[in-house]
């Protein structure tokens, strides 16, 4: 997926600071950087239909309403993501030096 330049430089910084340097991490930095990507335009798609429909949910065939298929993307998004902060080693405890980012800025 291609990144936007924000989240480049969110992840090129959370490389330095992390000291993520083998071929697993970076993967795994690459996948948290494609699920914020994606959870960023569902957001983004969300906030458009929620201001032109002044609700987030949809009516089905069966004139039930039921939540915006998008969210569940927004959810599945953001656990991927805290997945993959996990797996990285990155967690809220980290006690952050003056020149690292915060991993939590993220989501």
């Amino acid at each position: 997926m291609k990144l936007s330049a924000s989240t480049e430089e969110r992840l090129d910084a959370i490389r330095t600071s992390y000291d993520i340097s083998s071929t697993a991490s970076n993967e795994l930095l690459n996948l948290l950087g494609d699920n914020l990507e994606m959870m960023n335009q569902a957001q983004e798609e969300i906030e458009a239909y929620r201001a032109k429909h002044k609700k987030l949910t949809v009516t089905d065939r069966f004139k039930q309403e039921k939540p915006h298929p998008v969210i569940g993307i927004i959810k599945d998004t953001h656990h991927q993501i805290l997945c993959c902060m996990k797996a990285l080693g990155i967690n809220e405890k980290h006690e952050l030096q003056n020149d690292e980012v915060d991993p939590l800025d993220l989501i």
